[in-house]
């Protein structure tokens, strides 16, 4: 395979995933947000490379054998972090795709500690030498409000962690918590760096108030999200909840990067799952919490989020709030901002501009049916767009258009008989239209054709109550013909 895993001993190897990441390049220490990362150049990396994002969480097999990097002729370096973190089945899924990579591809993958990968594919990295490892527990302190301590002492830190930065984060904030720096470096000294990072959260989440650890639990779970979606859920006042969120951030327990401007909520990884693994202990009602936030998560118009890439999800997941909210404005400028980041358009996020825009006041039919055509060209199959794509031809009065989109639902072995109604209607609304404008036999033409739908939909339909209601529509077609043959 053409990669190299990373181990670190005291589990501090960050990469991706971080909320922060430092490239050091020539002499500069360059910060990038995760969102900055996303959008790395080319250049701002290797020369001649592009970078991918692979995130596993978000990912369907599919499309991760079918990311763009299998197809590119490019030369490309890939970073899987924290493998050991994943399931076993997924830990597979990930050598899976390093072996599926083109020649001139490099692909990282990071674990914390290596108990199945050959030494000869394994670097071992160290933490941060000590005059970086100075700079780095001086910046931290003065983050925590902490006084300084002597290069003695830091020296000392740097022993006991072996530099390692989440380790001496750690150990900081169980100082923060009460404990001396001392009594924590002599009680963590030969552990695991994720050990001391969970006593340090336990202390600190002993200390917060019930609603900020309900508030805590639910951003933990859902991994990232907005004020609505997080006000939905928890069902707290404003003012409880911004007190939560204050809580929180005071203690740099969550982070809240933003979509479109406005913000979302986010746990570190490890931070998260550690929370999920104390919720027992925690006092609050975790599983209706659970409950709620998967409610939450499934939408009833089919756009909840799906196992697709990050902005699309976090977007459509934003919009979905807003509309509960009764902000379908709010909700369609979401999913069009999102749409503007992304390097070419995704199906899944047409298909909620499309419903977003049948949501408005004021439906936008044509819009609504632009963003419809797009998305199935792009390849969306989904249900829902039929019936969406069909009631914005209807809505914009193209009654040629709906028979066109129920022919296609057919062609796409959808729901039969509900389809072959739908063309019914449409073939029903031609004859009307033709009949006001004097032209009998195109609207005889017409309801020959919906009888014929309404035939074949009785035939495929089961049960006494389908076969009534089509043989109900089949006598109003046929009183249809009746009249136009008369005229």
């Amino acid at each position: 395979m053409n990669g190299r895993y990373f181990e670190h001993p005291t589990a501090d190897i960050a990469c991706i995933e971080c909320s922060e990441f430092i490239l050091r390049h020539d002499t500069f220490l360059m910060p990038f947000s995760q969102k900055r990362i996303l959008d790395w150049s080319t250049s701002e990396l290797y020369p001649g490379q592009q970078v991918f994002f692979v995130g596993y969480p978000d990912m369907i097999r599919d499309e991760l054998h079918n990311l763009p990097i299998v197809r590119t002729a490019m030369p490309s370096f890939i970073v899987v972090d924290d493998v050991d973190s994943l399931t076993p089945p997924d830990q597979l899924r990930a050598l899976e795709f390093g072996m599926r990579t083109p020649p001139g591809t490099k692909m990282l993958l990071t674990t914390r500690v290596n108990f199945s990968y050959s030494p000869d594919n394994v670097l071992k990295l160290d933490g941060f030498p000590l005059p970086d490892f100075k700079e780095y527990v001086n910046v931290l302190r003065q983050r925590y409000q902490l006084q300084e301590i002597t290069d003695g002492k830091i020296a000392h830190l740097h022993e006991v962690t072996g530099g390692s930065p989440l380790f001496t984060d750690s150990l900081v904030r169980l100082e923060r918590r009460g404990a001396s720096l001392d009594q924590a470096m002599n009680r963590w000294r030969g552990e695991k760096g994720l050990e001391a990072r969970k006593a340090a959260l336990m202390r600190e989440i002993q200390q917060l108030s019930k609603e900020a650890k309900r508030v805590l639990f639910v951003i933990s779970t859902l991994r990232n999200c907005s004020y609505l979606e997080l006000s939905q859920v928890i069902g707290y006042a404003d003012q409880t909840l911004g007190d939560a969120l204050q809580e929180l951030s005071a203690l740099f327990l969550i982070g809240a990067p933003s979509i479109a401007k406005e913000a979302r909520y986010t746990v570190e990884p490890n931070t998260a799952l550690l929370v999920i693994e104390l919720a027992p202990t925690l006092g609050i009602d975790h599983t209706a919490l659970v409950a709620a936030t998967k409610r939450s998560r499934s939408d009833a118009i089919g756009l909840g989020l799906q196992k697709r890439s990050s902005v699309v999800g976090l977007a459509i997941s934003e919009a979905i709030a807003r509309l509960k909210d009764g902000d379908s404005k709010g909700a369609l400028d979401v999913v069009l901002a999102a749409g503007k980041k992304l390097s070419r358009p995704h199906p899944d996020l047409l298909l909620a501009v499309g419903r977003f825009n049948l949501h408005l006041s004021v439906p936008n039919y044509d819009d609504a049916r632009k963003a419809f055509e797009e998305a199935y060209d792009l390849g969306q199959r989904k249900s829902l767009l039929f019936d969406l794509w069909f009631e914005a031809e209807l809505g914009r009065g193209s009654f040629d258009g709906a028979r066109e989109v129920a022919a296609i639902a057919l062609e796409q072995k959808l729901d039969g008989p509900r389809w072959l109604e739908r063309s019914a209607q449409a073939h029903a609304a031609l004859a009307q239209r033709a009949r006001s404008r004097f032209s009998n036999d195109a609207a005889i033409r017409e309801v020959d054709l919906a009888i014929t739908k309404l035939r074949e939909a009785k035939g495929l339909s089961t049960g006494k109550i389908q076969q009534a209601r089509f043989q109900h529509l089949l006598n109003q077609a046929a009183e249809l013909r009746k009249s136009l043959v008369s005229r």
